[in-house]
């Protein structure tokens, strides 16, 4: 059973009924340190500021305070953090050159200079990129993607079966039980995605000191063998990946978008008014999306509604509060999505004594209910009213399991507009609605009376904590926005890996033909303000 949070306050805070440490060199009290293994400075943090560690205790029978408590090794620390399926919560180890000592069988054998250099560089990589195909009964695996140091042997469009004489599906799936995917789909699409790419820090090193690929080209198998490289290289542009153009014109590319309208291919099916394009990975900031906000403006303002296709596969979110100008620039005239998102704290000692101790949080230090504090809003809501909406028609906003994060809340709040359908690859979004700190975030903001209340990680780890979570008004309730379930499943087919989408889009053009695909939505949208499946509870796997 695991001690108290009040119990536990007394470690960071001088309490009144203990005798305080004195420092005789300023006569200021300090805090004792914390326990000497790494694992007692986590399991304190997380006691404390950890948002959803009520959650995780009461639903999936998991306790990570007394899991982390007395780990030394980094490679248990990281199998802890990897079973909360947690993608805001990540631990990163201190000193690349220890990864190479962390399992003890390997410390026994030299690694290869080429994995010794990537520890140093912070990344492991093999020159391709692996995409999955979901047409056919059984997923298929394609190189997509080529480095410039790539083996002449390998081709783009070459079906991958094996990973080191793995069936690569198989592969796949055992590399990410060791990542953060917040449920089985998007451990999937994770380890798919590290496979030929480490990122040295949050997970070890490889342990294999090369790797086979085995291909499928004219029906003949042939295998490559890849070295490790350790610094990132630039993906060769191929001729397969070029023709945008094919299935968009009008294209506009910014920093961190690409849009345009559906190509000529739908024009005699929607007339003038073909629906817009909008592939956001990932949410930047405000200011940012200048360009494409402009370029919406322009294309949506005849007096006919134009439809638009949101494309946020693969987008790990962002600012929040650029979600928010989104939910209202898109959202039309209903005044509910004119409200900014809101976000609570948990309620324990620690973050009500580390939010009070700074005056800019001292306001969200008020509890709510015995397990949250009060909801709090991210953005201006002054900022919002001054944003004119557009005018649209129906919205198609296509997802997958590493949606994450700002474009999660993005597609919650939007998918409460009437016409607004959610479509994706995989079954459901793969991380929730969390907000993640930095360590040194808290550390900072518990700076009270001339030191800080929070002392620093031992060790030189290096901590990012959930430390809030996104709640949504349901009457005079404040809910939490889980993982979003979509509520149409479209394939990814071979052309649209290699061929800039286009099934993907001509799919969901049709979509936004049918009127019965959308409609219906906005008949029940007052019986249901979340949309029939976006209210379900998180689903993670421990």
């Amino acid at each position: 059973m695991s001690r108290n949070s009040n119990s536990r306050s007394v470690h960071w805070v001088n309490d009144q009924n203990r005798s305080p440490k004195m420092n005789h060199h300023t006569s200021r009290t300090t805090p004792p340190p914390l326990g000497s293994r790494p694992g007692d400075d986590l399991a304190q943090i997380f006691d404390d500021f950890y948002v959803d560690l009520d959650d995780v205790r009461t639903e999936h029978g998991f306790d990570p305070v007394a899991a982390l408590k007395g780990r030394q090794d980094f490679g248990e620390l990281l199998e802890v953090f990897n079973r909360l399926a947690d993608r805001h919560t990540l631990l990163s180890l201190p000193n690349t050159r220890s990864l190479l000592t962390t399992n003890r069988a390997a410390a026994c054998y030299p690694r290869p200079a080429h994995l010794i250099d990537a520890a140093r560089n912070g990344i492991a990589r093999l020159p391709v990129r692996i995409e999955r195909s979901t047409v056919d009964a059984n997923d298929r695996f394609w190189i997509t993607r080529l480095h410039a140091d790539a083996p002449g042997a390998l081709r783009t469009g070459s079906e991958v079966t094996h990973w080191n004489g793995v069936p690569i599906a198989i592969a796949a799936e055992t590399q990410g039980r060791a990542l953060r995917g917040g449920h089985a789909d998007a451990r999937r699409a994770l380890g798919l995605r590290s496979l030929p790419q480490r990122l040295v820090g949050s997970t070890l090193i490889p342990n294999e000191d090369w790797t086979l690929l085995t291909c499928l080209e004219k029906g003949r198998h042939h295998e490559v063998r890849l070295d490790w490289k350790p610094e990132p290289a630039t993906l060769q542009a191929t001729s397969e990946r070029a023709p945008w153009r094919h299935v968009l014109h009008q294209t506009k590319t910014g920093d961190g978008f690409r849009c345009g309208l559906l190509n000529a291919d739908t024009k005699r099916d929607h007339g003038d008014q073909v629906p817009a394009y909008v592939r956001l990975f990932d949410v930047p900031e405000w200011p940012q999306l200048g360009q494409l906000v402009d370029w919406l403006r322009s294309v949506t303002a005849s007096p006919h509604r134009r439809n638009l296709v949101l494309d946020l596969r693969g987008n790990p979110g962002g600012s929040v509060e650029t979600a928010d100008h989104l939910v209202r620039l898109l959202g039309g005239d209903q005044q509910d999505l004119h409200e900014p998102t809101h976000f609570q704290f948990r309620n324990t000692p620690g973050v009500r004594r580390t939010l009070g101790a700074h005056p800019k949080w001292r306001h969200c230090a008020v509890p709510h209910r015995a397990r949250t504090l009060a909801p709090h809003p991210m953005t201006c809501s002054t900022s919002l009213q001054e944003l004119p909406p557009l005018t649209l028609g129906a919205i198609v906003i296509i997802v997958d399991a590493l949606t994450y994060s700002a474009a999660e809340i993005l597609v919650a709040q939007l998918r409460r507009r009437p016409d607004t359908l959610v479509v994706g690859a995989d079954p459901q979004t793969g991380a929730g609605t969390a907000n993640a700190w930095s360590f040194h975030t808290l550390h900072h903001l518990s700076r009270s009376q001339g030191h800080h209340v929070i002392p620093p990680l031992r060790q030189g780890l290096e901590l990012q904590l959930a430390v809030r979570r996104a709640v949504i008004r349901d009457g005079d309730q404040w809910a939490p926005i889980p993982l979003q379930q979509v509520e149409h499943l479209v394939p990814i087919s071979k052309d649209d890996l290699l061929h800039g989408n286009r099934d993907l889009l001509r799919h969901a053009a049709q979509l936004l033909r049918r009127d019965d695909t959308v409609s219906p939505r906005a008949q029940n949208h007052k019986k249901d303000r979340f949309g029939s499946s976006s209210c379900r509870t998180k689903e993670t796997e421990v």
